[in-house]
């Protein structure tokens, strides 16, 4: 490779995406697997019936932080010491809606990696001393983000943005220090050892051994219908959550959408790049470029499984709070009256292309695409109606469907600092 000259640019058509094949767990969960890896490698994707909006306010984070604090055989370091002995990487996260676990190891290793994770989570007993401290770690890292502007705008802007919803839950430190043992106890019950959703397998690995999981995960599906609201509906207006001697004011601006199963889907995410969705956006262009009031600004589009969310996020020195919401508007108004140039909106097609190609770049990405359709009852035909979207759209489809919107009366505003 001559690394003084530049690669050719080669035009972008489409996509070969490679379905997952699958097994049915039961009639409320799948797991989908693929084989398609060119290494060594393999991964475990584990989704659960156990996001925030579940149980308690509080419970399903503090559960979820506490998987793998002791089994009946085993505590928390040794089973550390067992995913470390077979070279193997864990990770768990808890959204609104699920709560998801990771492993990542080698495929020659994954069947006993997956013994040790099914082992750990399926005889949790949440140890008192173990629950204990993570509560201490738990309400301290509460009390810390407490002083932030971004937290207290974050945690207002979900109170009124999903008004008189579970999707509205915010923690506060009662729900923390009153957290029991039989608690935990039923939440992992409920959610977990009878809330599998789905499951997926990337690897090389041999159909026997997927089988043997096949069968270990039956045991912990989901035996009703999962059920998901919309979601409530958002308080337009300003908001203010007030913080004394704040440096920085933190604002949050946006309104409850519709997830891609909508028409005006794609039309919205590609007016969303222009607006904040990438580093030449607009937003960006004018609030850090022009005005200096920031290190940064962005806009971004969010899927549940029966609705959506835009969010505009940034933190600005106090002294530009006002002016800062001013050119926020502005720009709102502009996307609403203005027809964006046929340069701008070029640069815009071919980044979006590019975060397409990448995101799709890999058996792991291409499974983690492939769920994030599936979850909305979608196949990888909505990507190839994406890329047919992105070559057709046009500055009047991106005017119109702002005019349908950005209309600043339906935004929630809330400003901290």
């Amino acid at each position: 490779m001559n690394r003084k000259m530049q690669p050719l640019l080669n035009e972008f058509k489409s996509i070969d995406f490679i379905k997952p094949q699958f097994k049915r767990l039961n009639k409320n969960a799948t797991l989908y697997f693929s084989k398609t890896v060119p290494n060594n490698t393999s991964r475990i994707e584990l989704y659960f019936d156990a996001g925030r909006i579940r149980g308690r306010t509080g419970l399903a984070a503090i559960t979820g932080g506490l998987l793998f604090s002791g089994s009946k055989n085993q505590n928390a370091i040794q089973i550390q010491k067992s995913f470390d002995k077979l070279g193997a990487f864990k990770d768990i996260s808890v959204s609104q809606e699920e709560c998801v676990i990771s492993i990542y190891a080698l495929n020659s290793k994954l069947p006993e990696v997956f013994d040790v994770l099914y082992r750990a989570l399926n005889e949790v007993v949440f140890l008192q001393g173990e629950l204990d401290e993570f509560l201490s770690h738990k309400k301290q890292s509460f009390e810390i983000n407490s002083q932030k502007v971004g937290f207290l705008a974050g945690r207002k802007f979900v109170k009124e943005i999903y008004n008189g919803s579970v999707y509205g839950k915010v923690v506060e430190i009662e729900n923390i220090e009153n957290t029991s043992r039989e608690e935990l106890m039923g939440f992992h019950d409920k959610y977990f050892l009878n809330g599998l959703l789905k499951a997926t397998l990337v690897g090389n690995v041999n159909e026997d051994k997927i089988d043997l999981i096949a069968q270990k995960l039956k045991k912990w599906t989901s035996k009703n219908d999962c059920i998901f609201e919309q979601g409530g509906i958002n308080n337009p207006g300003v908001f203010y959550e007030k913080k004394e001697n704040a440096m920085q004011s933190a604002i949050k601006i946006g309104k409850k959408l519709f997830n891609r199963n909508d028409p005006q889907f794609m039309d919205f995410f590609i007016l969303n790049t222009v607006l904040g969705g990438y580093f030449g956006s607009r937003l960006m262009s004018n609030l850090r470029e022009e005005k200096g009031y920031t290190y940064g600004i962005g806009s971004s589009v969010s899927e549940l499984h029966k609705s959506g969310l835009f969010i505009v996020s940034t933190e600005v020195g106090k002294e530009y709070l006002d002016d800062s919401i001013v050119q926020i508007k502005k720009e709102f108004d502009l996307l609403c009256t203005d027809l964006i140039s046929l340069e701008e909106l070029e640069l815009v097609k071919n980044y979006l292309q590019g975060q397409l190609l990448k995101s799709a770049d890999g058996a792991y990405a291409m499974m983690s695409l492939y769920v994030s359709l599936q979850k909305h009852g979608l196949t990888f035909d909505f990507y190839t109606k994406y890329v047919e979207r992105l070559f057709s759209i046009n500055p009047v489809n991106l005017r119109d469907s702002a005019q349908q919107h950005l209309l600043w009366d339906q935004m929630t505003v809330v400003y901290s600092g």
